[in-house]
């Protein structure tokens, strides 16, 4: 662990003690502050560019300022978090074109999301203006949020340009509670390379409201016991290429996710196994970087009977699409992911994970043709 993993566990541990005596004084403030850390190392065993270990650690500081306590805007609040992202990525020994690591990111500090919030007086409808990530509210699955590994979070046929961790944009977000089962959400993003490339917006203060192109997303959820559906449909006003040079406003995809319980016990609703399985597609293949997407997993809670942990074993594959490939005579190899992982709560500030990872055709988007790799990560979680 570095000086920034150091000095962070041992405020910790000071500040441990004093946190159920703070608990009732919280509820009564406007300001609202947490801290998180992530620390992580990984291996890559074998394949892949090059064996060996890096380590890499994220810092997340949040706020929410309660207008309606300060200024006497009512239901209105301030949500900001920055983050600062240190060490080295172990895709630089691995070689992939996609991230092992979902905390990935440039070293340094960032302003992520920074926005206002509005709800309605019965809470149904929230709104929201400022610097948001798209994959905050959309896209994720409280299952696939269990793995390491950076897609498995979200699906990338949906857009090269959507914000994503660890940047956000100037965006325009709805949610609407339709009854005890329905809600809706919406949302407007500024998207372009401008807006999701981390070194031309390395601080994350790129207020522009003049970006290359916008994208609109709608999503539906149902949501019942231990049963989770969403659909969406998403599309991005930005230039796409076909691998021949043919020029296309727009794409257009959509995506589906669902969440279950496998086993029925009304009297463990969190303990079992959990079944995860979502698909995307773009509906124009010839101009798509990946064409489509499909992800799966079983996750088992409580896999210890006297431990809170989580056992997950997934599955990823975003395949290439036509857009990709660099011309008729070649062809590009799509990578494939499998985790397991196991995640352990010690304390209610405190987690434990494991990873092992295998990862197909690292690199084969750029025609490294590397062998397959396989990788072992562990990560910490502190939060306050």
């Amino acid at each position: 662990m570095n000086s920034y993993g150091i000095l962070l566990l041992a405020f910790l541990l000071f500040y441990t003690p004093l946190r159920s005596q703070e608990t009732e004084k919280n509820k009564a403030k406007t300001i609202e502050l947490g801290l998180s850390y992530f620390s992580e190392s990984f291996s890559n065993l074998k394949g892949g560019a090059q064996t060996g270990t890096n380590y890499k650690g994220y810092l997340d500081f949040s706020g929410e300022f309660d207008l309606e306590k300060l200024v006497g805007f009512k239901r209105t609040s301030i949500f900001f978090n920055t983050i600062h992202v240190h060490g080295q990525s172990i895709s630089d020994l691995i070689g992939d074109d996609l991230l092992s690591s979902n905390i990935e990111a440039l070293a340094g500090f960032r302003m992520q999301n920074l926005y206002l919030q509005h709800q309605s007086k019965n809470e149904k409808l929230v709104l929201r203006f400022g610097k948001q990530a798209i994959d905050d509210e959309f896209l994720t699955t409280d299952i696939s949020n269990l793995f390491v590994h950076g897609v498995a979070a979200y699906p990338f046929t949906l857009s090269n340009n959507y914000p994503q961790w660890p940047v956000a944009a100037m965006s325009v977000f709805a949610s609407y509670q339709l009854n005890g089962l329905w809600k809706v959400r919406t949302g407007i993003y500024q998207a372009g390379p401008e807006i999701i490339d981390e070194i031309i917006n390395s601080t994350g203060l790129d207020f522009s409201l003049t970006p290359t192109g916008y994208l609109f997303i709608a999503e539906g959820n149902y949501a019942k016991n231990n049963h989770f559906l969403r659909f969406g449909v998403m599309h991005d006003t930005n230039s796409y290429f076909s691998n021949t040079g043919e020029e296309k406003n727009g794409l257009t995809s959509l995506y589906f996710s669902l969440d279950t319980k496998l086993f029925k016990n009304p009297n463990a609703t969190e303990k079992g196994m959990f079944l995860f399985a979502s698909a995307s597609t773009a509906t124009n293949w010839s101009y798509a970087q990946f064409d489509y997407d499909l992800r799966g997993g079983i996750s088992w809670r409580h896999f210890v009977k006297k431990q809170n942990g989580e056992l997950g074993l997934g599955y990823f594959y975003p395949h290439l699409g036509e857009g990709a490939q660099p011309g008729a005579q070649q062809s590009l190899k799509t990578e494939q992911f499998l985790e397991l992982t196991y995640l352990v709560t010690l304390k209610e500030w405190w987690q434990l994970q494991v990873s092992l990872q295998q990862i197909i055709n690292p690199g084969g988007a750029s025609l490294s043709n590397l062998p397959d790799a396989s990788v072992l990560g562990l990560r910490t979680y502190f939060t306050l």
